[in-house]
């Protein structure tokens, strides 16, 4: 019969294709780690930042600088699978039928999962443009997008911008009198609008929602001259569970981001995320966990890195970005190197009696592992299919579009 056609090996590779053709936002990221990692969950390497060095007058070395390296660490932490039972009858479909039925809406679960978390690690960036709660609706909306990171001294090679559905409507039907149809044919395909004031423009149902914090009262900065990733304020409405939440924003007034190779003010306000749900005190109190680190470059060593325009004043007033207790979107624009996807293969369990097979696909650095085994109590066929990967992103090379 059909089924008599269709072996382990077949429905692995069947599996390997569909898991890649699948993956939409991870096919727009940054994939130089993936041969650096070694199967073993937990694994991590460190990833070097770019160095950077100030500028001296004239002719006399005033100073040697040191050589102040910076790195960010990329765990191998995310263990994703779909297990399935398959019945004998289920087993007898013929290849087209056994991948339609199974083998792609497993896939797409997996690859989906992926997508969701880049997505997710997306929402660190700092920077924002756009009013959250309003629907993108015109050019100057993508245009302030490519204006910040023009700014920010991202490079203007290789940008895309990947909005919600929604969002994706509604920027469609406020340029639809801007396309040409005879240059761009293929707009609507697969989600993609075309080329916008320098990006490629992508939809993605995983374009995360963030909901603001409860937040409330007259905050303020509270001490001059802070530093590095915890802000410590006052001035909040007392004793407030989810005052901020994790992936908020906010400015601190008088505080100017910097170029980060020339380090002259942008002439914008600097803009921080919050890692992690922050509650008030009985006194109004609250320290914030922020993206990026505070770095005013007053310390030599790292004044390189310099990334706001003045030193932290006490007083200042913070400004969350959105009402609060609403929601938005947090659309992606941003070059490959926001967002890092290492993708590692699985050893199988190898002397156990279950049939396994890794696939990998080397151009597209994707691999997945498929083990299949046999239930004795329900008479079936156990199918099971892992990935392992890391996500990891990097704020300073993207732009978060509010929607």
């Amino acid at each position: 019969m059909a089924g008599n056609f269709i072996t382990n090996d077949m429905v692995a590779k069947e599996a390997l294709m569909e898991f890649k053709n699948n993956l939409a936002l991870a096919n727009m990221v940054n994939r130089d780690y993936d041969d650096n990692f070694k199967a073993p969950n937990g694994d991590s390497i460190r990833v070097r930042k770019p160095t950077r060095f100030t500028v001296q007058d004239g002719a006399t070395v005033s100073s040697f600088q040191q050589i102040y390296q910076q790195y960010e660490t990329v765990t191998l932490n995310k263990r994703k699978h779909v297990a399935i039972e398959i019945t004998e009858a289920e087993r007898t479909l013929d290849l087209d039928s056994f991948n339609r039925n199974i083998v792609q809406p497993a896939m797409l679960q997996l690859a989906n999962q992926v997508d969701a978390d880049l997505a997710e690690a997306a929402c660190l960036i700092n920077s924002v443009v756009g009013t959250p709660g309003t629907p993108i609706n015109s050019f100057d909306t993508i245009n302030d997008a490519n204006v910040k990171m023009n700014l920010m001294g991202i490079p203007q090679a290789n940008r895309s911008l990947t909005t919600d559905p929604i969002n994706s409507g509604s920027l469609q039907n406020s340029l639809k009198n801007f396309f040409n149809t005879s240059v761009n044919t293929e707009i609507l395909r697969r989600g993609q609008l075309g080329e916008l004031a320098g990006f490629m423009t992508f939809m993605d149902q995983n374009v995360r929602t963030q909901t603001v914090g409860d937040y409330g009262g007259t905050p303020l900065t509270n001490g001059a001259g802070q530093t590095g990733s915890t802000l410590v304020t006052d001035g909040w409405s007392t004793s407030v569970t989810g005052l901020l939440k994790k992936y908020d924003k906010f400015t601190i007034a008088g505080v100017y981001a910097v170029n980060p190779i020339t380090r002259q003010s942008t002439g914008q306000l600097m803009q921080f995320t919050v890692t992690a749900d922050v509650d008030s005190d009985g006194s109004g109190n609250a320290s914030i966990p922020i993206s990026p680190a505070i770095n005013d470059g007053t310390v030599t060593a790292t004044a390189p890195y310099q990334n706001v325009s003045i030193s932290i004043p006490d007083g200042a007033a913070i400004v969350p970005v959105g009402v609060a207790n609403s929601t938005y979107k947090q659309n992606i624009a941003m070059i490959p190197q926001a967002l890092t996807l290492a993708v590692a293969p699985l050893s199988g369990p190898n002397g156990r009696g279950a049939y396994s097979k890794t696939m990998r696909d080397a151009d597209a650095k994707v691999s997945i592992r498929m083990v299949q085994d046999y239930n004795i109590n329900s008479d079936a066929e156990l199918f099971r299919f892992d990935i392992l990967y890391a996500v990891k992103c990097f704020p300073e090379y993207g732009c978060i579009v509010a929607g």
